[in-house]
C-alpha cells in the first residue's frame, strides 16, 4: 500500500506509439475555439500539375492543389495555453539560433476564423 504522497516526478512514464502515428509536415491549421475547448485541423497542400503538364506547351491554368486534412486536435484551454507558451518558448530559442521568422501578411480582421 502507498503511503504518503506520490509526486509527479517519482511517476514511471511508459510510452508507446499508437498504431497509427505518423509524422505530419504541417502546411497549414484551421479552427478555432468554441466554449471549453480549441480546435484545429492541422493540413497540408500539395501543388498537382499533371493535368498541366499532360501537353506539349504546358498550360498553367490547369494547376491546382490537392489539400489533405490529416488530423483535428481538440484542446482543452489550459492544454491550449501550455501549447501557446510551449511554442513560444520553442520559437524564442529557435529565432536566437537561426533569425528573426518572418510573419505573414494577413490583418486579424480579415480572417473568418482562425486560419494560418
Amino acid at each position: 500500500m502507498l503511503q504518503g504522497r506520490i509526486e509527479p516526478k517519482d511517476l514511471k512514464v511508459e510510452t508507446k506509439k499508437a498504431e497509427d502515428f505518423k509524422t505530419i509536415i504541417v502546411d497549414g491549421v484551421f479552427g478555432g475555439s468554441r466554449s471549453g475547448l480549441f480546435e484545429m485541423i492541422c493540413y497540408t497542400d500539395e501543388l498537382n500539375a499533371e493535368e498541366a503538364l499532360s501537353s506539349v506547351v504546358p498550360d498553367g491554368s490547369k494547376v491546382y492543389i490537392n489539400r489533405t486534412l490529416h488530423c483535428r486536435l481538440v484542446l482543452t484551454p489550459i492544454q491550449a495555453k501550455s501549447l501557446l507558451n510551449w511554442l513560444g518558448q520553442s520559437l524564442e530559442q529557435y529565432e536566437k539560433q537561426f533569425g528573426k521568422i518572418p510573419l505573414v501578411d494577413q490583418k486579424k480582421d480579415d480572417r473568418k476564423s482562425f486560419l494560418v
